[in-house]
This record gives C-alpha cells, structure tokens and sequence, in this order.
C-alpha cells in the first residue's frame, strides 16, 4: 500500500507533510502536477519555480522523500485554442478558464495527478483545513486529509509554514 500526499505548495498540502511527519502517520510519494504554458515555458512566474525547487531540496531533507513531478502531455496553450464540442452551449474555443469549471485545472493538474495514481493501491492524502468543511465530503479511507484529522485550521497551518519558512 502506498501512501501518496498530493502537493500543491501552498500552505494547506505544505502543513499536511509537517503534520504527517509529526504525527508519524505513513508516507511513500509526494506528488505534483506542474503546468506548462508551452512545451518549453512553466506557467509559473520564475519567483514560484525557484520557491518550489528550493522547497523540494527542503522537503527532501526533511523527509527523505523526492518530489514526484508530473505533467499533462498538453499544455496551456494547446488546451487554450482546443475548439468546444457541438454539446457545448458555447463556441468556438476554450480561452481563458471562467472562475467557475476550471479546465485547466481538470486537465493540466488533476488529470496528470490521477494517471500517476493508475495501477496502485493507495492512499492519498490532500490538503484540506479543518475550517474548510464544504469539502470534507470528498474524504474517505482513501482520501485523506491529515489537517482535519488533527484539528487543523488553515490559520494553523500558515503558522506552521512560517515555522519552516515554507511560505511563497
């Protein structure tokens, strides 16, 4: 069985490693999806791509666990101009993603993240506060979510991010 923590590098799946490892709770990967704008250009402004090569060499340390970084097979821009289906109400492109319905997070993050998960018997631990408890119905024996389980708020969490000067 493995135990998969999924990574975004904000302060919620940040806190969670620290709760994992405080509490000693099981943990086997990290994993993250990185998003491309264009085959050759990240989507991440270059003060984020330094933060989380620095936050890898530190979790590494820390943890004694490599950071998984998968990635969609297309881009940002590849899905930006992909036309819209007849089915669709709309036409013409997808373009930019409206606030509600994120393509580009289904696509260039969840996406990636569940082809990792194929053919393994896992559990995945996500980044979810105590005080978010509009999406503690997506939790089961499988997903987890380590702050809830000990009573962590996301204020909580940004202090333990402080702690370990883990904040962008």
């Amino acid at each position: 069985m493995r135990y998969i923590a999924s990574l975004s590098y904000g302060k919620d799946s940040l806190a969670m490693l620290e709760i994992i490892y405080r509490n000693g709770l099981p943990l086997t990967d990290i994993v993250t999806a990185d998003i491309w704008a264009t085959p050759d250009i990240p989507a991440y402004l270059p003060e984020l791509v330094d933060f989380r090569a620095r936050l890898d060499r530190e979790i590494y340390d820390r943890y004694g666990i490599a950071v998984t970084h998968v990635r969609a097979e297309k881009t940002f821009v590849d899905l930006f101009y992909r036309e819209l289906s007849e089915r669709s109400k709309y036409t013409g492109i997808y373009g930019w993603p409206p606030v509600f319905g994120h393509w580009c997070m289904k696509w260039l993050k969840q996406q990636p993240i569940q082809d990792y998960f194929k053919g393994l018997d896992f559990a995945e631990y996500v980044g979810i506060a105590a005080d978010e408890t509009a999406r503690h119905g997506q939790l089961n024996e499988r997903k987890r979510a380590p702050l809830v389980e000990f009573g962590i708020t996301e204020a909580m969490a940004m202090e333990i991010c402080k702690e370990l000067n883990w904040v962008s």
